[in-house]
């Protein structure tokens, strides 16, 4: 499965956004097509990307949303705020705003180190049994985090960057997962598009690996990596979420985009061979990535392990 991640349709859902009935459209063809899953939060817009999906697709589909950035009406504030208070009203206007009878998924975009995470587990166990939730998930979370809220409510998913060049919940997260049966949604599969080879160097970036300084660099792997795609018969999107893919069963990338033709064409995707990965992993070993994944203004919002 390729869950459709919706943040850079964002920027266009904004109710006079000329733009906006345009990506309605694909949303509806993207289901329409096979897509299953989507994946959204509060944050983006605010709120507007979850109105948008909610004309899209109505009670259709499964919508993977997320709370814990702090909002101030329609601003937000750059805190994180996962208050128990705070979790319930963002639930009840995520359901009225993604016009649902329940979520599908809702995940802690960020671990609050001023709240517990048994009071988050708590408060959205309590929603579950409400009726309001179906499923909890975290994102960015600690093996430590992820097994403690698991103790007070069933964890059954964890969203976290996972690509070619970042591999960090190999370490220990993946098993985490696979410990206690929970999915795992790796975002940014393609890197911010340096693997589908549509990014361009960003001094503005999140990434400093897109920044001019590393992007150059970052270059040759991107192209040798292309040219191996050429060799298997592969797009450079194919190939490297097919190498996500071939991670486990378990694993569901979430690949974003605003073209109907390119979902389409991620959504097709099929693992790699064993051989194929091999492959893969020897022309990393030969192209160091550059720079880390995240500025350290991102860096400071996800925990460390």
């Amino acid at each position: 499965m390729i869950a459709l991640g919706c943040t850079s349709m964002t920027p266009h859902s904004y109710p006079d956004s000329p733009r906006r009935p345009e990506m309605v459209n694909v949303l509806r063809g993207a289901f329409d097509a096979g897509v299953e899953l989507f994946d959204t939060s509060e944050i983006q817009g605010p709120f507007t990307g979850e109105q948008m999906l909610g004309d899209a697709l109505g009670n259709h589909g499964t919508i993977a949303t997320k709370f814990g950035w702090e909002i101030d009406g329609t601003t937000p504030t750059g805190r994180l705020n996962s208050r128990p208070e705070v979790i319930r009203a963002s639930a009840h206007g995520s359901l009225q705003r993604l016009q649902r009878e329940h979520l599908d998924y809702y995940l802690q975009h960020r671990v609050d180190p001023d709240v517990p995470i048994e009071d988050v587990a708590g408060t959205v166990a309590e929603l579950i049994e409400a009726g309001d939730v179906a499923a909890f998930g975290l994102c960015e979370a600690s093996p430590e985090t992820i097994r403690r809220a698991h103790a007070v409510c069933p964890v059954s998913v964890v969203q976290s960057e996972y690509s070619l060049w970042t591999r960090d919940p190999e370490e220990e997260v993946l098993d985490v997962c696979r410990e206690i049966g929970a999915k795992f949604m790796a975002y940014s599969p393609l890197g911010k598009g340096f693997f589908a080879g549509s990014a361009t160097p960003n001094a503005d970036s999140s990434s400093p690996r897109l920044h001019p300084e590393n992007f150059q660099a970052n270059q040759a792997l991107s192209d040798a990596l292309g040219q191996l795609a050429d060799e298997l018969g592969r797009t450079r999107a194919n190939l490297a979420l097919g190498w996500v893919l071939a991670q486990g069963e378990d694993i569901i990338p979430v690949a974003g985009s605003t073209n109907l033709e390119r979902i389409k064409e991620n959504n097709a995707a099929t693992p790699l061979s064993a051989e194929e990965c091999t492959r893969v992993d020897e022309v990393l070993a030969e192209h160091p990535v550059q720079g880390q994944r995240y500025t350290d203004k991102h860096l400071s919002f996800i925990e460390q392990y």
